[in-house]
């Protein structure tokens, strides 16, 4: 056990910057478009969503935004912004204009979009048991649902978005856990 040191993880220390505008859309997901990553049960979580007119952008997919709206109803796509690949400067801007980060993964080896949202001040709603679960604290700091839970995480994230009061302090206690975990932080560590 001597010999053996785990290195925390970082993020950009660029994600824990301020917003400065309110938060204009709804849901936020990053990650491919795969079935690991909650694919399906993302597009059921936001069809039960549609009749409260909720907004969802998913970044990152990976591939063709034809091909991701093809996954939900037609009557829905409009609220759905798609976009296949972001520069990391763009993404800071999704987090900060977003309320909610919705990640139903299936499979996480840890998940470093779920800290930058967090680094952000954006309330996280993710599946139990992924790495980066470990540091979440549910109702504190982010929520932590069943995976493949549709109904679970539908009615969290409703009412999380009926109540602001709650996303401002859920928001600004992620950002205070996530706050030390920067890149040169973890350096220091592993130089000590």
């Amino acid at each position: 056990k001597k010999r053996i040191f785990a290195l925390p993880i970082g993020i950009d220390p660029v994600f824990l910057s301020h917003r400065e505008e309110p938060r204009t859309r709804d849901i936020l997901f990053v990650g491919g478009w795969t079935r690991l990553k909650g694919r399906v049960h993302l597009v059921e979580i936001i069809k039960k969503l549609s009749v409260y007119n909720i907004t969802a952008s998913i970044i990152g997919t990976g591939i063709y935004e034809k091909r991701v709206l093809a996954d939900f109803p037609e009557a829905i796509r409009g609220r759905i912004r798609v976009v296949k690949y972001l520069p990391r400067d763009l993404l800071k801007r999704e987090y900060i204009s977003h309320k909610i980060f919705l990640f139903p993964s299936l499979f996480e080896g840890y998940g470093n979009v779920v800290l930058e949202a967090m680094a952000s001040g954006m309330v996280v709603v993710i599946s139990k048991d992924l790495g980066v679960s470990e540091i979440i604290e549910d109702g504190y700091n982010g929520f932590l649902i069943e995976k493949r839970d549709v109904e679970g995480f539908a009615k969290k994230v409703k009412d999380i978005l009926n109540n602001e009061t709650i996303r401002n302090k859920i928001g600004e206690n992620a950002q205070k856990t996530i706050r030390h975990m920067t890149w040169d932080a973890a350096a220091e560590i592993f130089i000590k």
